[in-house]
């Protein structure tokens, strides 16, 4: 009996030894690799960065976050620092269906480390290119669908994540509010269905903004001041919500002459607002309509505006136009240089021509098709803003004129203009008190043609009260007691829901000019670097380079509904493409799509060397399985040191046995 109990004992000690040895599990920190991501500080960007973290190590990647804050220009910045794996970054800048900017060796947002040396990427180059010369809707459509399934099947420099949404809410008692258009294209619509809360005027409406630092176009400025120069100038061409060009503004016709030449045709009867001087105005002031002719502020080529005298040509169209892609006057000239040249009609000076070449490299005009989205400047008075310098100044494509000379800037006619701008807006800048408040006085010169259908609109609102209030909480208590008429909840999903089941809020929501994405430094070892030359030798991949492999793993396993769930509540787009969804109207969906799906993560880090580590099921012992802890690792000594104990404890059980039994 005694020797029964020791084989037994023996037996099921040797299974569980067995059933143990035979687990291949990775210990804790023993990843393949570890990966640096970056995370610019704020908005929803380090949240993602540690999903992704968690997520990666689902096929046995680590990875280490890094939050850089306090980089104003974060893309410039990727491209100067080379230790980085992967970033997660929220580009807003993306104002053009043209993305080779971002996605071409020599583009200056390539922070991919995107080259000609990378299998893929010349076919990729060739077809951005020959995207954006092709004038045929059809075959661009097409080009653009075989390009986007190339560059994120065979090159993967980015991983896209989602189409943000903003969320801004306005008092249901304002009427043809549409926030798609925003406000400066939806006022010619708005007006009041009675008073709302703490409401106590009809004709004015009420915003607020964290700041305000100029109003001139030409200068660099943000969302929240681009919001002023929208209220004071006009585009000169008017463009939908998803940028279509429309015929309801300023422009109201135009002919294709040839593929590199564009004729425009201005509306007519449209002037200028008063160039009133309100550097020295305040809330005590007489109305603008007080000021005298003799103080209206008198341009370089002396000349002044009383709303009547100086009627909107293509002379300014052409001179608006000519100053944005000057390189001595604003920083946005580079995305002119496919202005090979721009003149005012010979025969009528309500027309002006666009010459276009997409590539200054070569002797031959190129097409450009995605110049439209460039077209629609504000809109700058030339009689105002020229001079007579006979100074020769280049555009950035190379056109060459007079008028715009480098330091013009420091005339003091631009300083005054940039406190005091004036355009041929809905309104006109009554006065401006520095941290608290800038007030907008209907313009009774405005051409009264609203953008959104082109029909004859009239401004119910005689005055526009803009807050300067930095804190978003400060903004959200004027909001709702009544003393603002429009809030943004962008960034404030708790307050929002709660008013998106008010009824005394209009709760709307809209897809922004913005793309989020997570982006691959294809220069980095094992997602990039040589990596990037290694082929496979895995049937039906052998097309793919081992750092492409890795990157479709980490595409794959990547849960982006997760994220959303989590962060946003599942209410942003996921976004498969490798360009904003707002430019749907250009670009067609995309086939290659990454949706999480860890079996094919694996199958690729398999295809690039990384055998999955193996882990079945323990063998069930008798008795002994639920009361012996299961190790992860088992070598000879602990064996001994087992059978030592199970040894000891047979031979106290024997003399305690003898003892009794004396």
């Amino acid at each position: 009996m005694k020797k029964e109990r020791i084989l037994t004992l023996m037996i099921s000690t040797l299974l569980v030894i067995s059933s143990v040895s035979s687990v291949k599990t990775v210990e804790g920190g023993d990843y393949f690799f570890n990966l640096r991501i970056l995370a610019l500080g704020g908005q929803s960007n380090p949240d993602y960065g540690l999903f992704i973290m968690q997520q990666l190590r689902e096929i046995n990647v680590d990875s280490n976050i890094i939050v850089h804050s306090g980089w104003p220009n974060w893309l410039d910045c990727l491209s100067l620092i080379d230790d980085w794996d992967m970033a997660i970054i929220s580009a807003g800048e993306i104002s053009s269906p043209d993305m080779r900017a971002y996605y071409t060796e020599n583009g200056s947002r390539n922070i991919f480390r995107l080259n000609s040396d990378i299998p893929y990427n010349n076919e990729s180059e060739e077809l951005q290119n020959l995207a954006v010369i092709t004038t045929d809707l059809d075959v661009r459509w097409q080009l653009q669908l075989d390009w986007q399934n190339l560059f994120m099947d065979k090159l993967l420099p980015l991983l896209p994540l989602f189409a943000p949404r903003e969320y801004e809410a306005v008092w249901t008692n304002t009427m043809g509010y549409e926030a798609r258009w925003g406000i400066a294209d939806s006022l010619p619509y708005m007006y009041y269905d009675g008073l709302h809360q703490g409401q106590q005027n009809l004709k004015q409406f009420n915003m607020a903004i964290p700041s305000w630092n100029g109003i001139n176009p030409l200068s660099l400025y943000t969302k929240t001041e681009d919001l002023l120069v929208n209220l004071i100038f006009e585009p000169l061409l008017t463009f939908s919500p998803d940028l279509a060009p429309l015929k309801t503004g300023i422009i109201q016709d135009w002919t294709m002459v040839d593929d590199n030449h564009y004729l425009f045709e201005l509306r007519d009867n449209i002037y200028w607002n008063p160039s009133y001087n309100v550097s020295q105005r305040n809330v005590s002031s007489l109305p603008l309509s007080s000021i005298s002719e003799e103080d209206l502020l008198i341009g370089l080529k002396v000349e002044f505006s009383n709303g009547t005298n100086q009627k909107v040509t293509a002379k300014d169209a052409v001179f608006s136009l000519l100053a944005f892609s000057n390189p001595n006057i604003t920083a946005k000239a580079d995305e002119y240089s496919w202005l090979s040249n721009c003149y005012v009609d010979l025969v009528d000076d309500s027309k002006f021509h666009v010459l276009i070449d997409g590539d200054l490299s070569t002797p031959e005009k190129e097409v450009y098709v995605d110049f439209w989205t460039k077209i629609p400047v504000p809109l700058l008075p030339e009689f105002f803003l020229n001079s007579t310098n006979l100074e020769i100044c280049k555009t950035s494509g190379g056109h060459e004129y007079v008028g715009l000379y480098p330091e013009i800037l420091e005339s003091i006619e631009w300083i005054t203009y940039q406190t005091s701008a004036f355009g041929c807006g809905k309104y006109m800048l009554d006065y401006y008190a520095p941290n608290s408040i800038g007030v907008f006085q209907k313009s009774p010169y405005w051409f009264e043609i609203g953008a959104i259908d082109g029909a004859p609109q009239n401004l119910d609102f005689e005055t526009i009260n803009i807050h300067l209030l930095p804190d978003t909480s400060v903004v959200l208590d004027e909001f709702l007691d009544g003393n603002l008429d429009w809030v943004s909840l962008t960034t404030l999903p708790t307050q929002r829901k709660l008013m998106q089941a008010d009824p005394r809020f209009d709760v709307q929501t809209h897809v922004v000019y913005l793309m989020n994405f997570i982006a691959f430094n294809l220069g980095r070892h094992v997602i990039g670097g040589g990596n990037n030359q290694v082929w496979l030798n895995e049937p039906g991949k052998t097309n793919c380079t081992k750092a492409l492999a890795i990157r479709k793993a980490i595409c794959y396993a990547i849960d982006r509904d997760e994220m959303n769930d989590e962060l946003h509540d599942g209410e942003y787009l996921i976004n498969n493409r490798p360009n904003p969804l707002v430019y749907s109207w250009v670009w067609p969906p995309i086939d290659v799509i990454y949706n999480l799906d860890l079996d094919r993560a694996w199958e690729w880090m398999e295809a690039a060397g990384y055998e999955k580590p193996y882990t079945p099921t323990p063998t069930p012992t008798p008795t002994l399985t639920s009361t012996i802890p299961v190790m992860t690792t088992i070598n000879f000594p602990e064996v001994l040191v087992l059978f030592g104990f199970i040894l000891i404890i047979f031979n106290q059980r024997k003399r305690k046995r003898k003892k009794n039994y004396d």
